[in-house]
């Protein structure tokens, strides 16, 4: 895993690469919202916007708001991540205070309106408890391209849930749902059952 320092020094040597086709930040779990924030405007433009096809963040949770509304200009924006095929954020706590609601309503619509993003994992990302959910899901599994989905070790509520079974029976691309370990809870909290 990363720190700080050493990722502050990997981010001035990007705009020196022809191309980048892959990072895998995983794991790095002392990284600051700061500094993965300013790594991440540094995939604006080349040589990433060209040729960057997976992103790893999965446990940076030091992740917040500058990284999550980062990530979100990354995909929505014309110098952004458009080849961008595999984007993995999980175990960053995307639903809760460090990361607000309007935030992670517009990581999903970026999701939604990504021309590329096959595989996504949001397994214990605590998606399923923001009230919200339910959009969210239907935003991510509207994605043109999307594959690959991974919700596991998240709570859903019943009527995510519910939204989640009807986007599926008409979903025509996506391949595998992986949801290990998931449940159904009642505002917030897992059922006992």
């Amino acid at each position: 895993f990363l720190l700080d320092d050493e990722l502050t020094a990997m981010s001035s040597m990007i705009g020196h690469l022809s191309s980048i086709c892959e990072v895998c930040l995983a794991g790095s779990t002392k990284l600051s919202d700061a500094v993965l924030g300013n790594f991440l405007q540094q995939l604006f433009g080349r040589p990433a916007m060209n040729s960057l096809e997976k992103l790893d963040l999965a446990r940076c949770r030091g992740a917040g708001p500058k990284a999550m509304k980062t990530l979100v200009g990354l995909l929505l924006e014309s110098n952004g991540l458009y080849r961008l095929r595999h984007l993995d954020i999980s175990g960053i706590r995307i639903s809760g205070i460090r990361i607000s609601s309007a935030t992670l309503s517009a990581l999903c619509h970026s999701v939604h309106v990504h021309p590329a993003i096959r595989c996504l994992h949001l397994q214990d990302t605590n998606l399923g408890v923001h009230p919200s959910a339910a959009d969210c899901l239907q935003d991510l599994l509207n994605a043109p391209a999307l594959e690959v989905l991974g919700l596991g070790w998240n709570c859903f509520s019943e009527e995510a849930l519910k939204a989640l079974g009807d986007m599926l029976a008409s979903h025509k691309r996506l391949r595998e749902l992986h949801m290990p370990n998931c449940d159904s809870c009642v505002s917030g909290v897992e059922s006992s059952t």
